[in-house]
């Protein structure tokens, strides 16, 4: 699941610097997703393996 997060940040990392039509509109939106999505990943596996 750390890849999901991973890519997306890179993703809008990418996007701030390159003008991707979709991405470069939501990058910073991007960047924060990912942070978040690896903020709530050991809540996500610790419910997900009881």
């Amino acid at each position: 699941m750390w890849w999901v997060a991973l890519s997306i940040g890179v993703l809008g990392i990418i996007g701030h610097f390159v003008t991707i039509p979709v991405i470069t509109t939501y990058a910073f939106w991007l960047v924060v997703l990912g942070f978040v999505l690896f903020l709530i990943m050991p809540v996500l596996d610790e419910t997900m393996h009881h």
